[in-house]
């Protein structure tokens, strides 16, 4: 259940709060591009048979995927240092995973980007968790 909005007692406050919120858009609009190359790469391993181009095509979405978690810390760069640490370390964690795997040419974690191992199928990815964490501080 989300919190109802409080007018910020002081600057420090409302700076947080107008932080938070660049992190949450921020955020909302990576997991959603994240989601839309996921469900394309999904479509290609539907297939029966794989092309080469179906395989250059699943690199392609890898590697954008990849890129997108890399970016976030830059994206949020202005705002970073106003909000907690513990969502510093995981914005700044899963650009370096990404970046690791990426440079590896390691398909199989660029593959497994955002998901545990005891996730299931159709559980949230660990950006959309941190979302809802930052939904529910708002």
């Amino acid at each position: 259940m989300k919190k109802q909005f409080e007018i910020p007692k002081d600057s420090a406050e409302k700076t947080e709060i107008d932080s938070l919120n660049t992190v949450l858009e921020i955020l909302k609009k990576t997991t959603e591009k994240f989601t839309i190359l996921t469900k394309e790469r999904d479509d290609i391993f539907k297939k029966r048979k794989w092309t080469e181009e179906d395989m250059n095509q699943n690199q392609k979405i890898l590697i954008k995927r990849a890129k997108l978690l890399i970016n976030l810390p830059t994206l949020l760069s202005s705002v970073l240092k106003d909000i907690d640490h513990d969502v510093r370390f995981k914005i700044e964690f899963f650009a370096e995973q990404a970046q690791q795997y990426l440079n590896e040419k390691n398909d199989l974690g660029l593959g497994t980007l955002l998901v545990h191992k005891d996730d299931k199928v159709g559980d949230k990815n660990s950006l959309e968790k941190l979302i809802d964490s930052l939904e529910e501080k708002i």
